[in-house]
Order: structure tokens, then sequence, then C-alpha cells
């Protein structure tokens, strides 16, 4: 089980936001995750894979994958290249700082799929 944390809530402030009072939080291994999610109910994993998926984007995208795509690697492979590659045509060449931008763009894109 994880240490609680301190949290304070500021409902004067007109603001559902909490500020933690201690800036360290120990990560809990995956064997501690496993055994937590394998103790809780179907509605209640469903309610933290959409909590999950509500704040990053990242972990929308990465349970987007899982959900829908996971199943079919080759064609979403397939697809990852057709785009690469429609974004290195549509590389706008005018000058050098905008071909190392849009080169940086599109790493950060592939870097982005592999993860």
């Amino acid at each position: 089980m994880l240490p609680s944390l301190i949290i304070t809530n500021f409902s004067h402030l007109n603001t559902n936001r909490f500020i933690l009072k201690y800036h360290v939080l120990k990560i809990a291994s995956i064997k501690e995750l496993k055994t937590e999610l394998d103790e809780l109910s179907h509605q209640d994993l469903v309610s933290i894979c959409l909590r999950l998926g509500r704040f990053k984007k990242e972990n929308k995208e990465l349970l987007t994958y899982l959900l829908f795509l996971s199943n079919n690697e080759e064609a979403y492979i397939e697809e990852v290249k057709k785009e690469i590659d429609v974004q290195f045509e549509m590389i706008n060449r005018s000058s050098y700082h905008y071909v190392k931008k849009s080169i940086r763009k599109i790493l950060r894109n592939i870097k982005r799929y592999v993860k």
C-alpha cells in the first residue's frame, strides 16, 4: 500500500484544485500496481482507464492503440509509414530553417508512434 499524502482543499478560493504539501511521491512498482488492479471491480477499472485518457493526449493515444489497433499491428505500421511519407512530401523547402523545423516535427511524431 502506498503512503498517503496530505492534500489540502482550497475550497474558499472557489476552485476544485488540490495542492500537495509534499512533492515527493513514491511510485508503485508494476507488481504492486498489478496486485491493486486485481482487487478492483470491472467498473472501477473502466473508470480508471477513462480517467487516464482524459488527462494526457499520449494516454489517450495509447488506449486507442491498445483497444482498436493492436490486434492488427502490421496494418498500423503501414499506416504510420504512409503518414510519415506524406509528412516528408509536405516539407516546406523554402529555407533551411523550415526544413529543419519540419523534420523535428516528423521526428516528434515518430517518437510518439514508437511509444
